[in-house]
């Protein structure tokens, strides 16, 4: 499941949780672990100066957000709970990914626990869809009950 580009993330947990069952969460966890490690690598070496011209290229005032986040996730224990809530909104897996490991300076350790804690919870619904998906049969089956 820990393909950073390609499929959906939810797509490919949802396969994953119909395949597998709640076993599959296991997998889900440890891809999802694993593609938060290769992206943080991948954009702090690779991408950064990339990253960094996008953000510079934007309105000041979404610029000025962007400022504001980054200094709250590099504070203390309010920068732990600022990455939990980048991890649960609906910001896309690999630009949230992008922003906390290429413009923020925080430790890989406490990036990979913050993204563990606030993808856990999209990660066990979609596995639990799967499931649900996987007894009933179809998606049409699941969405008529």
């Amino acid at each position: 499941v820990g393909i950073p580009i390609g499929y959906n993330w939810s797509t490919l947990t949802a396969l994953v949780g119909w395949a597998y069952g709640w076993v599959g969460l296991v997998d889900v966890v440890i891809g999802s672990q694993m593609s938060a490690l290769n992206g943080y690598y991948l954009d702090r070496y690779c991408f950064k100066s990339w990253v960094e011209r996008k953000i510079a290229g934007l309105p000041e005032k979404k610029r000025t957000y962007f400022d504001a986040a980054k200094s709250v996730i590099e504070g203390g224990s309010a920068g732990f709970l600022m990455q939990i809530v980048v991890r649960v909104s609906p910001v896309p897996y690999g630009i949230s990914t992008a922003f906390l490991s290429s413009t923020c300076n925080i430790n890989i350790f406490l990036y990979l626990t913050t993204t563990l804690i606030g993808t856990t919870p999209g990660m066990i619904t979609m596995v639990n869809l799967g499931v649900v998906v996987r007894r009933l049969g179809s998606f049409s089956a699941a969405a008529a009950s």
